[in-house]
């Protein structure tokens, strides 16, 4: 079954002091964060595949929005507090049943969906995996502002980035509400494309399979852990999260035995049924007739 994994992730100055640098890792390009007076050079990544910057469809002539850098200083000039919240980062795990252009059609897709959806400005990066690590981990990352584009700059902050007095005032859903329904959205495009390419696997975010057995929760850790697996260093966390998928398979294994099981006894109990109500020849419960007589109807 491909992976439904997708990630929603705030991003703050505080975590990021510069946006732009972050911006600039993801597409791998050079660009210039005016607040700092510094340059960042990423322009050396290999595993870019596609990158895109994508705005709401009535705002398509909106030029100064194509630019990458551009975006990202206007949305810290926008919000330039210490602990201002300045986007919003998607990070979803492509099906490795996809050809690379249908990922990254499916990517695109998404992203469009999404910058719909929000009002916010999309920033897309479509990476490959990475050579130390998975060679499955096809991904892509979506930057979104934390305002919704205009025109003219960016104005008044989209729904994934307000609080829940401000939510519940305007009478939309909670932020756990709108990943849920982020999460909908791109099982929805990866289905699609899934079935495109004449393909039966699907994502789906089941949490039980159709025997109504759990299924396991494949291992996760964040970022920092996975730096330090990089730098070759061990970590407890990833060696709980092994146990915990090992258990959690053993347990759906005992579970599908224990069906088995209950099948096997099911089929034995109707067939001792069967032969308790089919009469043995010579019973007694079958009446004799005599020779030369008969019943009467």
């Amino acid at each position: 079954m491909p992976s439904t994994f997708l990630r929603i992730t705030p991003l703050g100055r505080s975590a990021h002091p510069s946006l732009v640098s972050l911006a600039a890792y993801r597409a791998g390009e050079t660009l210039h964060d005016a607040s700092e007076g510094r340059t960042y050079d990423d322009s050396d990544r290999h595993d870019v595949l596609h990158r895109e910057l994508l705005q709401p469809a009535h705002l398509k002539d909106t030029t100064w929005a194509t630019d990458r850098a551009t975006v990202w200083n206007r949305v810290q000039e926008r919000d330039p507090g210490a602990r201002a919240s300045l986007a919003r980062e998607i990070l979803v795990v492509l099906p490795d049943e996809l050809a690379c252009d249908a990922r990254i059609a499916l990517a695109r897709e998404y992203a469009r969906a999404v910058t719909e959806k929000t009002g916010a400005l999309v920033d897309l990066a479509v990476h490959a995996p990475r050579e130390q690590g998975d060679e499955r981990n096809h991904h892509a990352h979506l930057l979104l502002s934390a305002r919704r584009l205009t025109a003219d700059g960016f104005g008044e902050r989209i729904a994934l980035a307000q609080r829940w007095p401000e939510l519940k005032a305007a009478g939309l859903p909670a932020v756990p509400k709108q990943i849920e329904e982020m999460k909908a959205l791109w099982i929805e495009h990866g289905n699609a494309a899934l079935a495109a390419a004449g393909l039966e696997a699907r994502l789906s975010d089941r949490r039980v399979d159709e025997l109504g057995i759990r299924i396991p929760t494949k291992p996760g850790w964040s970022r920092a852990v996975e730096a330090r697996l990089r730098n070759g260093e061990e970590s407890g966390v990833v060696e709980r999260e092994l146990r915990r998928y090992d258990y959690e398979l053993t347990r759906q294994a005992l579970a599908l035995k224990a069906l088995e099981n209950e099948r096997l006894a099911e089929r034995l109990r109707r067939e001792h049924a069967r032969e308790a109500e089919t009469p043995a020849v010579g019973s007694s419960n079958a009446k004799l007739v005599p020779v030369g007589e008969t019943i009467a109807a």
